[in-house]
């Protein structure tokens, strides 16, 4: 019988972090990097509990562990494969004593014991449609029948008071994801639009800050590409990523 680690090989590097990735977990993508490198960013006060919700491969959990050493991080999934890549991928990191790896539906109540938390990322299903692909780890990673409200609502019973929610969505979805959280009495107060071009005229996706207070926003823009298609020092900066990885 193969090991996990048997039968994901391939792994993506992060500043000498080795998160394995696996055929039926959806990839460590530049959507996750930005997500996480930016909340560790933008975040002052050290959140005690951290939460990954849809952990995948454990991408944002572990990238959480490396920027606050003193916080209590889940990292929860529907998908059993995600979640043995991700229990596997914080053992391998030395940091599954700061990790709880666990099975959650994020569209259902929360659970009694859970704790508030002070921080959520989610890098969420960005197809709201009934037309599902072929491929089923594909639909569980990028596609939900459930509408944003939905999402939205999930995510924001699941923070403390005075919590914090950073996501990354397609930049034309950005707008319906903030009607969602206005809603419920959350406003969007920090924005970064990500750009795949600095010629583009449109960003490809936005990273959006939620929290209680009523502030004027915060806006910003970051480029991935040069012309050359290299990575642009800007990119580099936030993310730590290293050329050629």
């Amino acid at each position: 019988m193969t090991t996990l680690a048997e039968e994901a090989p391939e792994f993506f590097d992060w500043q000498g972090l080795k998160i394995f990735q696996h055929e039926t977990v959806h990839k460590v993508g530049t959507d996750a990097v930005l997500l996480a490198s930016w909340t560790a960013r933008l975040v002052e006060d050290v959140p005690s509990f951290i939460l990954d919700a849809g952990t995948g491969s454990g991408i944002l959990a572990l990238m959480m562990a490396k920027a606050f050493p003193s916080s209590k991080i889940f990292a929860v999934d529907i998908d059993q494969d995600a979640l043995r890549l991700a229990a596997m991928n914080a053992s391998t990191a030395l940091v599954d004593n700061r990790i709880q790896v666990s099975y959650e539906n994020m569209l259902a109540p929360p659970a009694s014991e859970s704790p508030a938390y002070n921080l959520i990322l989610c890098n969420p299903p960005f197809y709201h449609t009934t037309n599902l692909p072929d491929s089923e780890y594909k639909a569980r990673a990028k596609h939900s029948t459930a509408p944003i409200h939905e999402w939205m609502n999930g995510l924001l019973s699941r923070l403390a008071t005075s919590g914090q929610l950073c996501i990354i969505v397609p930049a034309e979805a950005a707008a319906k994801w903030i009607s969602a959280a206005n809603l419920v009495g959350y406003h969007n107060q920090q924005r970064m639009d990500v750009f795949s071009f600095d010629a583009d005229t449109k960003p490809k996706r936005t990273l959006l800050h939620f929290g209680k207070d009523l502030i004027k926003p915060t806006f910003s823009r970051i480029v991935i590409y040069s012309p050359d298609q290299s990575y642009t020092n800007a990119y580099l900066h936030l993310t730590g990523i290293q050329p050629g990885k």
